[in-house]
């Protein structure tokens, strides 16, 4: 992925390239009002780091198979796009997304259950939105896309800090009082 401008964006979109439009909660207070409301509806804690996302999709394209860290709820605006979910067997709670074909990251690969398949696993499940469907995929599991036409979606995604989280910084926290581990 690149960073482009609005024109480059226009012209790599139709040549058949997707766009993302990251963070648009940055640029659009509502859609970081809608986060923060969800994220307070489902209990999570208020150091969740959620965001929002804004993805075109040219008919025919799609994601490879791969996991994120994150939990994700995905809103169809316009067009029509499939997608397939399965379990994750290979990892419980994953820290680092992981796309099927690319170097695993050495600390993801520390904690990994088994190797990691080379293609999206069989017992996934298949969904396919429209303008108005909202699906819901949990943190870890796989998915893949594909638009079965020009698409753009939403998603919503909440990173909430893991008890590694929570401890490292507290332990941080109380050894920078000390001026030995300062050093």
């Amino acid at each position: 992925s690149k960073k482009v401008t609005t024109s480059e964006a226009k012209e790599l979109f139709s040549e058949g390239s997707g766009l993302c439009f990251d963070d648009a909660n940055n640029y659009s207070p509502i859609l970081g009002e809608w986060g923060e409301g969800i994220r307070a509806e489902l209990g999570l804690s208020s150091l969740t780091y959620c965001r929002s996302l804004i993805y075109a999709i040219k008919k025919g394209k799609g994601t490879a198979a791969h996991f994120d860290q994150n939990i994700n709820f995905v809103i169809q605006i316009s067009g029509t796009k499939k997608w397939w979910i399965a379990p994750n067997e290979h990892v419980d709670n994953p820290l680092t997304r992981h796309t099927i074909g690319i170097d695993i990251d050495p600390e993801l690969a520390s904690y990994t259950k088994s190797a990691m398949p080379n293609k999206l696993p069989e017992n996934a499940t298949e969904f396919t939105l429209k303008p108005g469907s909202v699906l819901f995929v949990p943190r870890g599991s796989w998915h893949m896309t594909e638009a079965l036409s020009d698409a753009i979606s939403l998603n919503f995604t909440f990173t909430a800090p893991t008890w590694l989280d929570i401890l490292t910084t507290a332990l941080r926290g109380r050894l920078a009082q000390s001026q030995h581990w300062r050093e």
